[in-house]
This record gives structure tokens, C-alpha cells and sequence, in this order.
């Protein structure tokens, strides 16, 4: 009889108790090509497409997005154009904007709450601010802890750019990326990780010299899923367009994700207010925790 009350008591608790609340995010990754570049004239130039960046935010509202490549103005000028939304960037805890990428993030504050917040380098030792394996460029990541206002979700994002030069350093980049989403966040948080990987779904390097290249982006999917390639709505639009989308057609740009269901996938090739808002297209996932 008390084991039949008890069965009775669970059945009535688990009917009352309400369901656990579900979330969808948007999240934009950016390569928002870095201010400067000599070869940036005209339409192209930074000053003539960066009203068209904050018109993409504006359109697309993103709950958060990743900046890869950003200069110190560039970050200046996205923070102070978009007051709604809070932010993080590498070595924001010293007060200073790298020179190089800042790996700007950017979260909307009304539904989201900051809860923890950091970056690391991508080298043999990720806390040393010093270029890693046979890398051209010092390379941050970025990541954030956010918790969802309404539903009280939690989860990461994480924001990268893997080497254009170093073969290792994609590697071991790579490598490095996930054995610190699993310290930072753990094997079970809603995670996801986006930015410019530099490389294609074939993209291989034989960097051992044992003659078995390895695949640059495979232990992304090996432990994660592809926004692109689960998401019922998708599309397979080129990222990279060099600022001549009839002569430069390359994948270059991802998001991955884990504990989570991906919605939509899309490729922002729109008007946004200037022929080309970079040379690449900011990509978005919708995505439900």
C-alpha cells in the first residue's frame, strides 16, 4: 500500500511541476575585416562600410555576435554604435584593445545577463599573449557565460580565428579550442563556438610527416555538430568573397554548437547599405536550448 502511495504521490508531482523552459538564440558570427589594409579603397574602405555593420546588427538582431579581426577603432566604433548591447573583448580586464583582433562579443543586454567572461591565446601555452606553433598573426580567443533573462538558461560562446598561414597552428588550434571548452564550460553546457577558420570541410595538413594529412576541422565535428549541415533550414552560400564574390567563392567561416538544437542556418549576403560590408559574409544560426 505505501509503495502504491508513493507511485501515485510521483505520478501527481511530476504532473504539477512545470515543464523546464526552453530558449532560442541567434547568433552571428563576423569577420568584420580589419581597418587599415592599404588595398581597402572606396566603396571597400572601412569608413564607407561601417554605417552598413551597425545597419546588419540592427536588421538581423543578433542575442549574440562574434567580431573576428576587429582593430581598436573598429571596436570602439561598434561598442559605442550599439549601447544596447553589453560586450567583451580580449585583454578587457588590462584596460587596452589588442592592436591585432580583439575578438569583440557582443550580447543584448535586455535578454541576456553577463555571468563569467574570459580569453586565452591560441599557442603551446594559451595564458602567455605570444604567437603559438608556426602562427603569423597572435591569435586570442574570446568567450562568454550568459544566462537567458526569461528561461534562465546558461549558456557559452565562444569566439576564434585560426591562423591564415600556420598549418600546426590550425591544428593544434583546434585541438587546443576544444580541451578548453570542455575545462571552461564542461561537457554538458549549451555551447556554442563560432569565427573564421581559415580553412575549407577539406581543408588537411601532414604535419607529423607520416603521410596521413589531418583534417583541420574534424574534431569540431567529432565533438560538436555543424550549424550548416543540421540545421533544417540551411543554405551552402560561400563566406569568404575577398571583396569579389564573382572570383573568390570559399567556406571559411563556422559555427558549431553541443546540447542544443539548431533551427536555422543563413549566410547574410543582403544589401546592408554597402556592396560589400566585408570580404566575408557574417554568418547566423537560430538555435534552441
Amino acid at each position: 500500500m505505501k509503495n502504491l502511495f508513493v507511485f501515485f504521490l510521483s505520478i501527481f508531482s511530476a504532473a504539477i511541476l512545470p515543464a523546464k523552459k526552453t530558449c532560442e538564440v541567434k547568433i552571428i558570427s563576423y569577420n568584420i575585416r580589419y581597418e587599415g589594409a592599404p588595398s581597402d579603397t572606396g566603396a571597400i574602405n572601412w569608413q564607407n562600410r561601417k554605417e552598413a555593420t551597425i545597419n546588419m546588427i540592427r536588421q538581423e538582431q543578433p542575442t549574440v555576435i562574434g567580431f573576428q579581426e576587429a582593430r581598436p577603432g573598429q571596436t570602439n566604433y561598434v561598442i559605442d554604435n550599439l549601447p544596447e548591447y553589453g560586450h567583451i573583448y580580449a585583454k578587457m580586464d588590462r584596460g587596452e584593445i589588442p592592436a591585432g583582433s580583439s575578438v569583440l562579443i557582443l550580447y543584448k543586454k535586455k535578454t541576456c545577463e553577463l555571468m563569467d567572461w574570459g580569453y586565452f591565446w591560441l599557442g603551446e601555452d594559451p595564458s602567455e599573449e605570444v604567437k603559438g606553433w608556426d602562427a603569423h598573426n597572435l591569435r586570442p580567443t574570446s568567450w562568454i557565460k550568459l544566462r537567458d533573462k526569461k528561461s534562465k538558461n546558461v549558456f557559452y560562446y565562444f569566439n576564434t580565428h585560426l591562423d591564415h598561414k600556420g598549418k600546426v597552428a590550425r591544428i593544434k588550434g583546434v585541438d587546443l579550442l576544444i580541451r578548453k571548452m570542455k575545462e571552461i564550460a564542461g561537457e554538458d553546457a549549451h555551447l556554442i563556438i563560432g569565427g573564421d577558420m581559415n580553412s575549407t570541410l577539406q581543408t588537411a595538413f601532414d604535419i607529423e610527416g607520416n603521410g596521413k594529412p589531418q583534417n583541420v576541422l574534424e574534431p569540431f565535428f567529432k565533438w560538436m555538430k555543424g550549424g550548416r549541415e543540421t540545421a533544417p533550414v540551411t543554405d551552402n552560400h560561400f563566406t569568404f568573397n575577398g571583396f569579389n564574390a564573382e572570383k573568390i567563392q570559399y567556406w571559411l567561416d563556422y559555427i558549431f554548437y553541443r546540447n542544443a538544437t539548431a533551427l536555422k542556418f543563413e549566410t547574410l549576403t543582403k544589401d546592408y547599405g554597402a556592396p560589400y560590408i566585408s570580404d566575408h559574409y557574417p554568418i547566423a544560426l537560430n538555435i534552441k536550448f
